[in-house]
């Protein structure tokens, strides 16, 4: 037997859009009214479905005969059919809204029938569920692709949604569908563009080229696919970025000479001839004619033009490596980047890779030089970090503290930094005399008067000094040094949130209220105060001080009375402090308040993380089917949400119940999120509730060694369950052990109770004396 759990916490180069979502749905829609379908309203029996009657469907296959021996199967076909029918009822009362949700459970229990997906698109679309209406519609594609204008049009929307991958399946798809004798036209050629970028995006380069190959052909012959002038020009778009494009693509996939005649295309033009150069250089290296290579390269260095960046000069590096030893390269790149730069200082992109590479050389004093003069112009995150690597080794504490308060007053926070403030942090001496730095400097400026500059300068380092304090947990000079950074009024909202934010995550909650407060109460963040006082409910409640965190909460929905995600703050503060019942009544009226208004995804975000919390209270609360429901209506919603199906997927499993569905539901979600420790051990448990142990175990010993740092009690608890169905009891004894120490850590004493049962028995057993034969 084992403890149950609530499900695990909930989740959270742009591409022009091609088409729109109104449009995209329209066509879809368009597409749906003269395909094959259920003729809506009529009665399932006289309807056709797909390509044959209703009888031959897999929705409405039935057992010849009753038999209490059905199949897990055979029950989900069952269930499918029946909430097919009760959708069918509720269309015929005129009650779409419950028809469009029939329809959804339907199709949950048989995602094989695509006359389900027939019924849902279409009338989803009419409802104004336009995000449902799409999701569905990728999905029916992908489970039957029949036409391939269909099949593009979605392939289209998912790359707008930056789904690269599925977008190409469906290219796929359409490409196969595809007569080998259907004419080349238009539409052909711009959907092998579409699919070679796609390919190329996923690093497919030889099927890239290949489809590129057609977009050359076209451009170059377009009377061969029949495109009009203005589709030429369409397909060619700018030109050197296209055949830039191809070129590339050709280059990736070996095709040498091609790629070469494509940047001759792409830069035919004198004043591109260096850039020209450099590219040619590239095709030389590939062939493995270096100096060849250096030639080309050194027309482009010469120029003192700065088109392909650092990539020039890492070019230079690899053609040294294959002409010189590696000391002996590293020496002579570092001589010739210093004479380029000396006659070309504007370069930024030069001076930062000769100063990576003396930083390699660990000539630090140069390369911190270079570094420092090059942020002055153009700066980047690269370099502050390295820069800050640079002193942290120096142990430069007044260095340091410039260049955070540098990095601080072009990024706005250190959070871009946060690996080498992290390291920082750990060298707790350092990180004082950093502070005793910026203390020293402030008392010097009390005594003189500084201009503006200085004045910006100090607020920003010690907006830096109070941030690093935090993340170094010396809180009170933290604070010392943000009450600095807070005086400059321009910048005091920003500091306030930050610093309040920051001493929350540090786990130091009163300090975070506090400065929240503070921000309520301050005139110049009075503009804010809807954000602070969202955050000082959240800040309340993990204080322990639920009831002020209630009132915060409340004057948050005030301050801002049209956001859901407000509204449901004073709903969490109830669902933390474990006061269910009023949690759930909360909740439920978010509930009634949002789930019909489809007019924004943010609203239908916090509506599916409400239907999630709701059913985390209802486990709480010990009742499972509500909790199960709840799930299943995100599902009916988002019905590829591998949150809601580990969850849906655990419970059932847990259960005992569903379990080949729920086991397809939990492999989707670690198909997704494969390095999720928490729906890995989902898998294993399914897997042991199956009475697969040996994938039980491979999966659940794979969840414990991914959270070895943070162990588990309830992946040690399933992992002993494992082991001890294996007959291995030592092993069992010893997870069951760690699981124990781990609940009683986390002060779960009915888990501690449950699993300290299981030693015992365990060890009863093992003193038990055999009978000998």
């Amino acid at each position: 037997m084992s403890h149950s759990r609530s499900p695990r916490p909930m989740m959270r180069d742009r591409i022009p859009r091609l088409i729109g979502m109104a449009g995209f749905l329209t066509f879809v829609v368009a597409w749906l009214m003269v395909a094959p379908r259920v003729a809506v309203g009529a009665a399932p029996s006289d309807a056709a479905i797909n390509d044959g009657d209703i009888t031959d469907d897999p929705l409405f296959e039935r057992p010849q005969t009753i038999s209490p021996q059905r199949s897990e199967e055979e029950d989900d076909k069952l269930a499918a059919s029946s909430w097919f029918l009760r959708g069918r009822l509720a269309f015929q009362r005129d009650d779409r809204e419950q028809a469009l949700r029939y329809y959804q459970r339907a199709w949950q229990y048989d995602p094989s029938a695509v006359s389900i997906l027939r019924e849902i698109v279409p009338l989803a679309f009419e409802l104004k569920h336009n995000a449902v209406a799409a999701r569905y519609a990728v999905i029916m594609a992908e489970t039957s692709p029949r036409d391939s204008t269909l099949l593009r049009r979605l392939a289209q929307h998912l790359m707008d949604q930056r789904e690269f991958g599925r977008a190409l399946k469906l290219y796929e798809k359409a490409i196969e569908l595809r007569d080998d004798d259907a004419e080349l036209d238009a539409r052909y050629v711009l959907s092998q563009m579409e699919i070679a970028r796609l390919y190329f995006i996923e690093d497919q380069f030889e099927k890239s080229a290949a489809a590129f190959d057609v977009v050359r052909d076209a451009l170059e012959n377009p009377e061969k696919y029949d495109l009009s002038d203005k589709v030429h020009t369409t397909l060619l778009g700018n030109p050197r970025v296209t055949y830039t494009l191809i070129a590339e693509s050709f280059l990736k996939a070996g095709r040498l000479e091609q790629a070469a005649e494509m940047f001759e295309k792409a830069m035919p033009d004198k004043a591109s001839a260096p850039l020209l150069a450099y590219h040619l250089a590239r095709i030389e290296m590939a062939n493995g004619r270096p100096r060849s290579a250096l030639t080309q390269l050194d027309e482009y260095l010469g120029s003192k033009q700065t088109g392909a960046g650092q990539a020039a000069y890492e070019l230079l590096e690899e053609v040294y490596g294959e002409l010189h030893d590696e000391n002996v390269a590293a020496d002579k790149l570092r001589e010739r980047l210093r004479d380029l730069q000396k006659d070309d200082l504007a370069n930024a992109a030069l001076a930062y890779f000769l100063a990576d590479k003396l930083y390699e050389a660990e000539e630090f004093d140069a390369a911190a030089a270079l570094f420092e003069m090059t942020l002055e112009t153009e700066p980047t995150i690269s370099a502050y970090a390295t820069l800050i690597e640079i002193y942290h080794k120096q142990q430069k504490a007044d260095k340091l503290l410039s260049t955070l308060g540098s990095a601080v007053g072009r990024l706005g926070s250190l959070r871009a930094l946060e690996e080498q403030t992290s390291a920082l942090a750990e060298d707790k001496p350092l990180v004082e005399k950093l502070l005793r730095v910026a203390q020293q400097q402030q008392a010097n400026e009390e005594k003189e008067e500084a201009d503006e500059a200085d004045d910006n300068s100090r607020s920003h380092e010690a907006y830096a000094a109070g941030l690093l304090a935090i993340e170094a947990k010396l809180f009170d000079q933290a604070e010392e040094q943000l009450e600095v950074a807070a005086q400059d009024k321009e910048r005091q909202p920003a500091v306030l949130e930050s610093w309040g934010l920051e001493m929350f995550m540090a786990g130091e909650y009163a300090r975070a209220a506090k400065v929240f407060q503070r921000a309520i109460d301050d005139e110049v963040a009075r503009r804010f105060n809807g954000d602070f006082y969202y955050y000082l409910a959240a800040a309340l409640e993990f204080d322990g001080q639920t009831e002020a965190a209630l009132e915060a909460a409340k004057q948050a929905a005030a301050e801002k009375p049209d956001s859901p995600r407000y509204a449901s703050r004073y709903a969490w503060v109830l669902y933390h402090a474990k006061r269910y019942a009023e949690a759930e009544q909360e909740y439920q009226k978010l509930l009634e308040k949002y789930d019909a208004d489809h007019s924004d995804e943010d609203i239908r975000e916090v509506v599916r993380e409400t239907r999630m919390v709701l059913s985390n209270i209802a486990i709480q609360l010990d009742r499972m089917p509500d909790a199960e429901e709840r799930l299943l209506e995100v599902l009916d919603e988002y019905p590829e949400d591998i949150g809601a199906k580990n969850d849906l997927g655990y419970l059932w499993s847990d259960q005992g119940k569903h379990l080949k569905r729920s086991l397809r539901m939990i492999e989707a979600a670690v198909a997704a999120e494969p390095d999720n420790a928490a729906y890995r051990d989902s898998l294993g448990w399914a897997h042991f509730r199956l009475g697969n142990l040996e994938e039980a175990i491979e999966h659940l010993e794979q969840a414990a060694a991914d959270l070895a740092d943070t162990p588990d009690g309830v992946i040690m608890d399933h992992l002993g369950d494992a082991y001890l169905a294996a007959d291995r009891q030592q092993d069992a004894a010893e997870a069951y052990q760690k699981a124990i120490e781990l609940f009683q850590e986390d002060e779960d004493d009915e888990s501690v109770k449950k699993t300290q049962q299981k030693l015992d028995d365990l060890s009863s057993e093992s003193q038990e004396p055999k009978n000998n034969p």
